[in-house]
């Protein structure tokens, strides 16, 4: 297409410059400017079209429609700690105890009605808090003048010792005597103290003629 336009223009140059030629003995200066000016322009945009012709058109950028793609950034959630359950222990397992010492020793002689305070140190061996509501109940043989339910003095935590001091009174005729105890929890469930869950105990010699507060035996 270029080569078409460039050999028009150059047949319009030739075609001019003849009639210049001719006509160039009776030209004025003001003809002559307006020759050359034509001979400018046409020579201009020659050289326009040899540029045109040799440098490429260049290539406007092609742009797509592709959406960008966003990867979302995901956080990860902190683990929830699952609640912490507490169980609670049965009945049975509360139901624990040990001896751990008494004072008046088993055969201990006493006269005919006379009273005395019987100790003994239990150990709570259970993974239970004992309260007020605990029983000291009475289980067997003599009562001893006394009541047959008491309260647990106090609370006691696992791994405490509490004392139950319970108070007795000999009874008139001569004899020997035992009294036997047992706790129990607040739901009624008994138990004693060591591995065979046994009653803690108070045995006494009643004699109106031996010396009362020694040892009759196994003292």
């Amino acid at each position: 297409m270029f080569k078409k336009i460039r050999y028009i223009l150059f047949t319009s140059i030739a075609v001019s410059s003849l009639l210049l030629t001719a006509c160039g003995s009776g030209a004025t200066p003001e003809s002559t400017q307006d020759t050359s000016g034509m001979q400018t322009a046409v020579a201009q945009t020659v050289a326009a079209l040899n540029i045109s012709e040799g440098t490429p058109t260049p290539e406007l950028p092609v742009f797509t429609s592709t959406p960008l793609l966003f990867a979302p950034t995901l956080t990860p959630l902190a683990p929830v700690a699952s609640p912490t359950r507490t169980r609670n222990p049965s009945v049975s397992e509360c139901a624990q105890a040990s001896l751990i010492s008494e004072n008046i020793p088993d055969g201990t002689i006493f006269k005919p009605g006379q009273a005395f305070t019987k100790t003994w140190e239990i150990k709570n061996t259970s993974p239970c808090s004992w309260d007020t509501s605990y029983k000291i109940v009475f289980r067997g043989d003599d009562v001893l003048g006394g009541a047959y339910v008491y309260n647990l003095p106090q609370a006691v935590d696992p791994g405490q010792i509490v004392p139950i001091s319970l108070l007795f009174i000999a009874p008139q005729a001569d004899a020997t005597y035992t009294s036997r105890w047992m706790l129990q929890t607040p739901d009624g469930v008994e138990f004693g103290v060591g591995e065979y869950s046994a009653p803690f105990y108070t045995e006494i010699v009643v004699s109106s003629s031996a010396t009362p507060g020694v040892c009759h035996y196994l003292c």
